[in-house]
């Protein structure tokens, strides 16, 4: 796992292998994605995918695009991708302050 040290983590619904294959390939592509070179993608959580990237700069481009769409055979599917494997919905207080 070490070839691929700089992981990314997205949530999606089941994915079957062929989907998986397709997303991979989306993350490889530069044009597409901002990616390159990345390993086979995980399931590490309920929908939760890992996908590790063997260069940084290629991770932080991916980050940058932040919602990623695929269009895969049961119809089109929006990955928003993280450093974190926690969902992206959090609570947390607002910083502004309104008076």
């Amino acid at each position: 796992m070490a070839e691929f040290p700089h992981p990314l983590y997205f949530e999606a619904r089941h994915l079957t292998d062929m989907e998986l294959e397709k997303v991979k390939r989306h993350f490889q592509k530069r044009r597409e994605s901002g990616g390159g070179d990345c390993g086979a993608i995980e399931k590490v959580g309920d929908n939760i995918y890992k996908v590790c990237f063997r260069e940084q700069q290629d991770q932080k481009k991916v980050l940058q695009r932040k919602t990623h769409s695929i269009n895969l055979p049961g119809g089109d599917v929006h990955l928003i991708v993280s450093r974190s494997s926690s969902p992206q919905t959090q609570d947390q207080p607002s910083t502004s302050q309104s008076q």
